[in-house]
């Protein structure tokens, strides 16, 4: 036993050294995207987000400077797992009542919009000419949760290889990223409230990590409520496996379907409505105490810095030069899907809400 604990202690050391100079990196891009967003502010009114800053420096970064291999471990963490924490820690944001009942409001447009997109690129893949796999995995990438829900549907879709998957992987990350600064743009151009410009990112925007980026860029209640819907977006990957899995779109890859089908659901999410049971309680046990409203503050600044971190983390692990590797069918294809999504989306809200 004890030498048991020594190997996972050493374990756990190494793994910390492996991590931290990545880590350390991504943070100070982090730090320095707030201190640029504070100076360049206008009568206390931030001109631009410090999410975009962290970003574009990422993305300055990766092109102009060869990064140290030492810092890529740490940085993909930034990107992979610290986005996830930060999403956690917003629980914390928000009652259970909250969530349910931002999350359900925008339901049917979630789920009209997830049909229309998949129903569109199984069209596109007869006019443009592409394999039916590829498309099928970009539209699922369009319409769900970006590369996340691509690669947890590839198995199950019929002659889907390890080409559509990065094909389809790439070309959704190339058009989210390009959301990211379109959206806040669009939004204010439209004069949408927080509130109703949070919505529309959170259906219409791939990526969590892209959706929290284009919300934020606005503020903090675009960016909570794009969070919310992003989430319930989400799950929404369950059912949409099932039905594959019931169609009969069985790959080679899958013999335990209905495991898979599991291991797709995205567990920090768990995490996220767990700290809002918590803050639910709070507020009703605590209703006056300072130390619990200070304790809420601390997480909600931290949960704001992890986000410019992962943002960070984004930009410095996105190589624009692969983009000309995409070749051009999928690229029309994928932004033919991201026009179609953000316009439909945002088309439902402003007829029926």
């Amino acid at each position: 036993m004890v030498n048991l604990c020594k190997s996972d202690q050493f374990t756990l050391t190494k793994l910390a050294k492996v991590i931290l100079p990545g880590l350390v990196f991504t943070a100070a891009v982090a730090a320095s995207a707030i201190v640029i967003a504070d100076q360049v502010a206008i009568n206390e009114e931030k001109v631009i987000s410090e999410v975009i800053i962290a970003i574009l420096i990422g993305l300055l970064i990766k092109a102009l400077i060869k990064m140290p291999a030492v810092f890529a471990p740490g940085v993909e963490f930034s990107f992979k797992k610290i986005i996830k924490v930060a999403i956690i820690l917003m629980g914390l944001n928000f009652s259970i009542a909250a969530v349910f009942s931002t999350g359900l409001s925008v339901l049917a447009v979630i789920i009209a919009s997830i049909i229309a997109a998949m129903g569109l690129m199984e069209l596109m893949w007869r006019l443009l000419n592409i394999r039916p796999s590829l498309a099928r995995l970009i539209g699922i990438g369009t319409a769900i949760c970006g590369a996340s829900a691509i690669i947890a549907s590839a198995p199950i879709i019929d002659e889907a290889d390890d080409s559509d998957i990065t094909y389809a992987v790439a070309t959704i990350t190339v058009f989210g990223l390009l959301a990211i600064f379109v959206y806040p743009v669009i939004g204010s151009f439209l004069q949408l409230s927080e509130f109703h410009y949070g919505r529309w990112v959170g259906v219409a925007i791939h990526e969590t990590a892209q959706v929290l980026a284009a919300g934020f860029a606005i503020g903090n209640e675009a960016g909570e409520v794009a969070t919310i819907v992003k989430l319930t977006r989400t799950i929404m990957l369950l059912p949409v496996i099932f039905i594959f899995i019931q169609v009969g779109q069985k790959g080679r890859r899958s013999d335990e379907p209905f495991s898979r089908l599991l291991s797709a659901f995205p567990a920090f999410i768990l995490g996220f409505l767990g700290l809002a049971v918590v803050r639910t309680a709070g507020d009703v046990l605590f209703t006056d105490s300072h130390l619990w409203i200070t304790t809420l503050t601390a997480f909600n600044q931290l949960s704001k810095f992890l986000i410019v971190v992962a943002m960070a983390g984004i930009g410095l692990t996105t190589d624009l030069t692969k983009i000309k590797n995409l070749g051009l069918k999928p690229l029309i294809a994928g932004l033919i899907a991201s026009i179609f999504l953000g316009v439909f989306s945002l088309s439902l809200f402003q007829l029926f809400y």
